[in-house]
């Protein structure tokens, strides 16, 4: 089912803001762009009503994970293990309050810069492009949006791992993530369950 969510990966070190999305193939295009419009916009204005809701939406996440002894005591060890403070999330609700609009539009402008940004797709092959169709439409887009559109290298290892290499110098680090075939599509009546058990 369509549909977009963001969040961001920042626990101690700076890290990584997400935004992600389900969309209709054929619709691709139109969907990175439409994201990537969206972000520009949120650095020239932000509703105020639309700061509000993301304030209310953050400290109600937070406090539904402590409903439980088992969701406080998990709150708890992670402010201790990542900040050196059990009470570091009834300081950051309290910091929420202070957020402002002129905030927000300065912390994008900060860190969602477009040269930055990586973009990344997984197309099902049963959609009908070819491999070469999807990322000439791709570079298409992200040119369009500010991005640089950076040539990938693609190797295959002796295991049959297959490796997608991107280099970029905007940040002095490097990034690795692992995606495996897993779940119901992947399992058999014999193996249901196991990708849910790894995960």
């Amino acid at each position: 089912m369509p549909g977009i969510y963001s969040y961001a990966d920042t626990p101690v070190d700076p890290g990584l803001f997400i935004i992600g999305a389900e969309a209709d193939p054929a619709k691709l295009g139109d969907a990175i762009k439409g994201i990537l419009d969206i972000v520009n916009q949120v650095k020239r204005s932000v509703d105020s009503k639309d700061v509000a809701r993301g304030k209310f939406t953050l400290e109600k996440s937070i406090i539904e994970r402590r409903e439980t002894m088992q969701g406080k005591a998990r709150a708890l060890a992670t402010a201790a293990a990542l900040y050196n403070d059990p009470r570091y999330e009834e300081k950051y609700i309290e910091s929420l309050k202070g957020i402002s609009e002129q905030h927000v539009k300065e912390a994008a402008r900060k860190y969602l810069q477009m040269p930055r940004a990586t973009v990344a797709v997984v197309y099902p092959e049963s959609a009908g492009k070819s491999r070469e169709a999807v990322e000439e439409m791709l570079r298409h887009v992200v040119q369009l949006s500010g991005l640089e559109a950076t040539a990938l290298r693609k190797l295959t290892l002796k295991n049959g791992i297959r490796l997608v290499l991107w280099e970029t110098t905007s940040a002095p680090t490097v990034a690795i993530t692992g995606i495996f075939r897993g779940g119901v599509r992947a399992e058999s009546s014999g193996t249901n369950g196991v990708g849910s058990l790894l995960s």
